[in-house]
């Protein structure tokens, strides 16, 4: 297993809450772009809790930060603006 691939493990398993800056940044590639969901994905179905922070726009969000995570965020998430 690579290094970062333990590392996922981890997170998922024995953080109770995740914090993440910049989770819409817009510029990763596809494969850090799956490594994002799968972590979304598995906290989701576990019930972690998550805190993604972002700059962009409320607008802008949800296609910033993929379908996955913005289904995720309107099935059990909210999103609170501070301006």
């Amino acid at each position: 297993m690579r290094r970062f691939d333990v590392l996922r493990a981890k997170l998922n398993r024995s953080a109770w809450s995740l914090v993440i800056d910049e989770s819409a940044r817009g510029d990763e590639s596809q494969r850090e772009r799956g490594i994002f969901d799968e972590i979304i994905d598995e906290r989701y179905r576990n019930e972690q809790d998550t805190l993604l922070i972002s700059n962009c726009a409320a607008d802008q969000f949800g296609s910033e930060c993929g379908p996955l995570v913005a289904s995720r965020i309107h099935e059990k998430g909210m999103l609170l603006l501070c301006d």
